[in-house]
């Protein structure tokens, strides 16, 4: 049997090594375990259209879960009421949402998945592209929040 427990530093209660790491059992077990991983691998293989399907499908559904829920109870953006699911998504209410997914490190898909993992935290509301882009630039939430090249030249020729 392959050791997936160690020794707690308070009580010596057992502690399994994938809690601390965050990862699965079975992650560990196929780390330790080189034949164990070929398995998982070989079946990988043989039904890879499968798993990939299954995964865009859960994608998807946690996407929808996601959007529904800062669109207020429907999928649509808050601000104008888009319906298009390819056009929306979730936007940082206060800005600074490059930052956030930086300091989380969670970008597309896992950053869906880390708002369902929190418990759908506060400071995201779902918006279309179209009104992402307008939020951006009316509060000036760019790289630096300096004023865009065009009006920038604008001023300097006055």
């Amino acid at each position: 049997m392959i050791q997936i427990f160690e020794l707690h530093s308070a009580g010596n209660r057992p502690r399994s090594v994938a809690a601390r790491l965050g990862i699965s059992q079975r992650a560990v077990r196929c780390h330790l375990d080189p034949q164990l991983r070929e398995t998982y691998k070989a079946r990988y293989s043989a039904h890879k259209g499968e798993y990939k399907e299954y995964y865009k499908r859960r994608s998807e559904k946690i996407k929808l879960e996601v959007l529904e829920h800062y669109g207020k109870g429907q999928v649509a953006c808050v601000r104008c009421g888009e319906t298009r699911y390819p056009c929306l998504s979730i936007d940082h209410i206060d800005g600074r949402g490059r930052e956030h997914k930086d300091s989380i490190g969670r970008r597309g898909n896992g950053f869906y998945r880390w708002l369902v993992d929190q418990g759908f935290p506060l400071g995201y509301q779902t918006l279309c592209m179209n009104c992402q882009f307008l939020k951006k630039w009316e509060n000036r939430e760019w790289r630096g929040g300096n004023k865009p090249k065009e009006e920038t030249k604008e001023e300097t020729d006055d």
